[in-house]
């Protein structure tokens, strides 16, 4: 999970099998104040609202559900879960933020070799992540080359890495690698 500041995270997950497996992200909320439109889960408070909002094509599914905030006690709730079905490398990325859904837009990007070969989802993925004019790029590594051709070029820069966080000030990047 990266936490980028002050309201986004994405939560990253790998998985790496033999065979055709369901992978699934579950969320589990404390009342019944969400609602799923479009394959994005939005809390329905008054004010400060989570979005939940897969990057990838998933499945996505509201169940009714239960918590219990103490011993001895029950209370109706939602539980929302994304899933994705895979053969050998699959991945899910989930974008939450505390931002209205429509303030905050994300694009995938191709990551390419040091050569200008683009490379596989499989082997690194890279998302845009735009919020209030402020531009992010996540490079998550999942299969890195030999050591001396880890260099990976997105959106035109290039880094080495196995999770780069890109933030855009003015027409450069500042580079923090994770």
């Amino acid at each position: 999970m990266i936490f980028v500041k002050p309201s986004i995270w994405l939560l990253v997950d790998s998985f790496a099998s033999k065979g055709k497996h369901k992978y699934s992200q579950f969320f589990n909320f404390p009342n019944t104040k969400v609602k799923l439109t479009n394959n994005v889960l939005v809390t329905t408070y008054d004010q400060e609202n989570l979005t939940i909002k897969p990057l990838k094509s998933t499945k996505t599914k509201l169940h009714n559900s239960w918590y219990s905030p103490e011993y001895n006690k029950k209370e109706v709730s939602k539980r929302a879960e994304f899933s994705i079905n895979g053969n050998g490398f699959t991945s899910l990325i989930t974008l939450l933020h505390l931002e209205h859904p429509s303030k905050v837009t994300t694009n995938v990007l191709p990551v390419y070799s040091r050569e200008g070969k683009e490379l596989l989802s499989s082997d690194a993925e890279a998302i845009q992540i735009i919020n209030q004019g402020q531009e992010y790029i996540l490079l998550v590594v999942h299969n890195s080359p030999a050591p001396a051709s880890n260099f990976f070029v997105v959106n035109g820069v290039m880094t080495r890495g196995e999770v780069v966080l890109f933030t855009k000030a003015g027409d450069d990047y500042t580079i923090n690698i994770i």
